[in-house]
């Protein structure tokens, strides 16, 4: 006879042990043994009198039904009788996992989520999640705040269904050392000459930028700090008629959630003042026309020319007003204009032209 395993999971270890009976006179112990696979071929497995491999696994894969295979002992004594025993192996489904689906934290003190599906088996799941740092939970889903870097390392999650068996995934996980990203302010800040013109207004332009990401939703909170105690805590700045006095470093800080990213810009304000008086479009664009745009517009200053201008193609920069051209009404232009070594951010929004006015004049057909 056959004793050993009667029900196991897919690809689970099993054991078969032959125990020899009513051998023949003379006989002591029965000793060839030939297990035979269950298929229609009867292929021998092994020659001893004991069987332990790994179930196979349910044909199809994925089924939620229990499948049973019949294994056959053909035993010889030593005196040539022969003996055939069979032996049932109910096998069950294992449940399945998905891959692990991540939401990686970008910097230390993010909060981890790693979300998995669960299939097959039999329902009544039980799930088991170890990580380096003591990280555990018995949650489908993986949930840890705060992370650090001493969690770097493998994941596992282990799943048993209602019948026992089990299934494991497990993942690595490479935890930032520090949070990749900046504050970047607008390079124009820096270009010669580094000087604003006294009375200019200055927006303070700047820019979230990250070494593998940039943060798609706004930070949750700003704070503006710079000269003489100035403090702010709006999205955007300008320095309005800007002051020798309130030359400096500026500070920007903003947050995400817990974490900090801050940048720096040196602001430096001329005694020389200059500002843009006055603009007038002369022709407006039309509005029909190429990209470039065909409109003009006459720019007049506070200070004299010469004048240096960028953001906008620019002549008669040695008068004043100078003409900017090739204007469309599309959006606005944000130029920097130069002179007696001080710039002046300006931004020149460019009118629509207006709409076409139509005289229609009834026709009358005669006969």
């Amino acid at each position: 006879q056959i004793a050993g395993t009667n029900v196991v999971c897919e690809q689970e270890r099993f054991f078969f042990q032959a125990i020899p009976s009513n051998l023949a006179p003379g006989d002591t112990v029965a000793y060839q043994w030939a297990w035979h696979s269950p298929t229609t071929s009867w292929n021998v497995y092994a020659y001893t009198a004991s069987l332990s491999q790994n179930a196979p696994a349910i044909w199809p894969p994925l089924t939620t039904s229990d499948t049973t295979f019949q294994y056959r002992l053909t035993a010889t004594s030593s005196s040539g009788c022969v003996d055939t025993q069979y032996h049932d192996l109910k096998m069950l489904p294992k449940p399945y996992l998905g891959y692990f689906e991540y939401l990686k934290p970008t910097c230390p003190g993010d909060t981890l989520r790693i979300s998995v599906d669960v299939s097959e088996g039999q329902g009544g799941y039980t799930f088991v999640w170890a990580g380096p740092g003591g990280i555990a939970s018995n949650e489908q889903n993986l949930v840890w705040p705060n992370m650090t870097g001493f969690e770097d390392g493998a994941y596992r999650v282990t799943v048993t269904d209602a019948n026992g068996c089990t299934f494991s995934r497990e993942g690595n996980l490479i935890m930032p050392d520090s949070c990749p990203y900046s504050i970047a302010f607008n390079p124009d800040f820096s270009q010669s000459p580094t000087a604003f013109c006294k009375g200019s207004d200055i927006p303070l332009y700047y820019g979230i930028q990250g070494i593998n990401f940039y943060p798609s939703a706004a930070p949750d909170r700003y704070e503006w700090t710079g000269p003489n105690g100035f403090f702010s805590d709006a999205a955007t700045v300008t320095l309005e008629n800007a002051q020798p006095s309130m030359s400096g470093a500026y500070t920007l800080k903003v947050w995400y959630g817990p974490n900090e990213f801050s940048g720096q810009v040196d602001i430096l304000v001329s005694d020389v003042a200059s500002e843009v008086t006055d603009v007038t479009f002369s022709p407006l664009p039309s509005k029909c026309v190429t990209q470039s745009g065909d409109g003009k517009a006459l720019i007049t200053m506070s200070s004299p020319p010469p004048y240096t201008v960028q953001g906008v193609f620019a002549t008669n920069t040695n008068s004043n007003p100078f003409t900017a051209y090739n204007l469309s009404p599309s959006g606005y232009y944000q130029l920097t204009i130069s002179s007696q070594g001080c710039k002046v951010f300006y931004k020149l929004d460019v009118p629509y032209p207006a709409e076409p006015q139509y005289d229609v004049t009834p026709v009358s057909c005669a006969g």
